[in-house]
């Protein structure tokens, strides 16, 4: 263990100190988002198989909505709580929830789909807040460059280890039953983030935030930079969800659950394999030679000449790459970039507007996206 540390101290330049902690949220991030792969694998493969693909627009629309509450209840319990606090208790409440599910999915009710669907979701995308909310707290801004990439990295080896798993564990434990699996190794992987600092938060006497005053999301989004980041995430959410929805129709016409499920597995673990060669020898040298913008746009570029190609040769093969790059964006690429876009904010204004933009401006991208296709 001493090797390791002074060998991530030499290539990295973390600080020894430090190292423990960063391996602890890489091991947790790589089990959490090998959940949220089986999580996401199960639920779109149950709602695929039982429900008509096209209520996917609405599902859009009701999760958006989930999440803006949810967003905005965690933006507040952050000025009160830590967010390791918060992801402890949501991370615990999700576990309950994840093998309530599971249960309702094997009486096949027909409700329960949509509902594992938005729930699913909300599970992946709170947590993932509160991850990166905790994980960037700790670490001053020169920490924070050096650690993004390995903490991404975390959640790629996930990516590819639960996608791997998918298709054994469909096939033996059935889909649904991946719901439960996954609550059970978040509860495991809880207690590798720790508990080595104050959980409530300290506040001056007198200072009005600790009256509810302050710092507020509304506030900050009076403020040029902070309403960029919220359009510029809502904006790639659009582009995600008319991608994902462009696949899950196609991917319907598969005759089983098990096959969805199967799809959705072998093409996380794929999209975490490409996700780590692009982080380890593309992501230093784009955001140092060309700065994070034109980082943020390599996926866009590559999805807009990928349609293209599909529209002149519809192939499902082309659909599927197509969903890959824009999975690589989603769950791993746009995240180095979009966490350095918060270092020019104080502590206070990222603890505000990280809930809102990672998950309400992203959701309010997602039902526009919704909306659209409603509409269409």
């Amino acid at each position: 263990m001493n090797a390791l540390r002074e060998q991530l101290n030499r290539w990295i330049g973390i600080p020894e100190a430090k190292i423990g902690l960063v391996l602890r949220r890489v091991v947790f991030h790589a089990v959490f988002v090998a959940g949220v792969t089986q999580v996401k694998s199960a639920s779109n493969a149950l709602y695929l198989a039982h429900r008509d693909p096209a209520g996917l627009a609405y599902l859009y629309v009701a999760l958006a909505a989930t999440v803006v509450v949810a967003s905005f209840v965690v933006s507040r319990a952050l000025a009160r709580r830590r967010p390791l606090w918060l992801l402890r208790v949501g991370g615990a409440t999700a576990a309950i929830c994840l093998v309530a599910l599971c249960g309702l999915a094997h009486f096949h009710i027909a409700d329960a789909y949509g509902v594992i669907y938005v729930v699913g979701e909300l599970y992946a995308t709170m947590l993932s807040v509160l991850f990166w909310a905790d994980a960037l707290e700790r670490f001053d801004a020169r920490v924070q460059k050096r650690i993004v990439g390995l903490l991404a990295a975390g959640g790629n080896i996930g990516a590819i280890v639960g996608g791997a798993l998918v298709r054994p564990l469909a096939g033996s434990l059935g889909v649904a039953s991946m719901l439960a699996l996954a609550g059970a190794t978040l509860v495991i992987a809880l207690p590798l983030l720790g508990g080595d600092y104050r959980e409530r938060r300290q506040r001056a006497r007198g200072d009005p935030r600790s009256a509810g005053g302050g710092i507020t999301t509304l506030g900050l989004l009076r403020q040029s930079y902070p309403r960029s980041i919220a359009l510029l995430v809502a904006t790639l959410a659009v582009l995600a969800t008319v991608v994902d929805y462009h696949f899950r129709i196609a991917s319907a016409d598969l005759p089983t659950e098990g096959a969805m499920a199967n799809l959705f597995g072998d093409l996380n673990a794929a999209v975490g394999a490409a996700g780590i060669v692009f982080q380890t020898l593309l992501t230093a040298r784009l955001l140092s030679s060309f700065g994070v913008f034109v980082f943020l746009g390599t996926v866009p570029v590559l999805v807009g000449a990928l349609a293209l190609g599909e529209l002149a040769w519809p192939l499902f093969s082309l659909i599927v790459l197509l969903k890959g790059v824009e999975m690589a964006g989603s769950y791993s690429l746009y995240q180095p970039g979009l966490q350095l876009l918060y270092n020019p904010l104080a502590v206070e204004q990222r603890n505000t507007l990280r809930p809102f933009v990672d998950g309400a401006a992203k959701k309010m991208g997602v039902a526009t996206g919704g909306v659209g296709l409603l509409l269409l």
